[in-house]
């Protein structure tokens, strides 16, 4: 909420330890105030004009670098015996599933949300209204 609209301002009040657990805090805004060990876990960081900023800098796009260099370090780290070894098949936790197995489920069904995607832009490129029928 923004200024005017209900929106709740605390000035010199301590709220160390607070968690803020399911709370829409869109737009807050942290002036003055000791932070050291904040903690943040938005799994929906990164989405188009998300931004996090620290000190005027957006943070957004270094977090998204460090979790994309985790991610593919951890993978390049992988070997034959971890690829081959159990991985738990979410739906189906009867069925015997393999690391690998679910590494090339993930990487088909990204790839399929970039054909998606390339070819509804491709169609928006050729008729940018979206009145041409489908």
């Amino acid at each position: 909420m923004g200024e005017g609209q209900g929106a709740r301002s605390f000035v010199e009040e301590d709220l160390a330890g607070a968690r803020f657990e399911r709370c829409d805090l869109t737009g807050a805004v942290v002036r003055g105030s000791a932070v050291g060990g904040l903690e943040v876990d938005d799994p929906w960081l990164g989405r188009p004009g998300e931004v996090l900023v620290v000190n005027g800098v957006d943070v957004v796009p270094l977090v998204e670098a460090e979790l994309y260099r985790r991610l593919r370090d951890h993978l390049a780290a992988l070997d034959d015996a971890q690829l081959a070894g159990p991985a738990l098949h979410v739906w189906a936790p009867d069925v015997p599933r393999q690391v690998l197995q679910s590494l090339h489920t993930i990487l088909a069904e990204e790839w399929e949300h970039l054909r998606y995607a390339l070819r509804d832009l491709a169609a928006l490129e050729e008729d940018p209204s979206g009145t041409e029928a489908q």
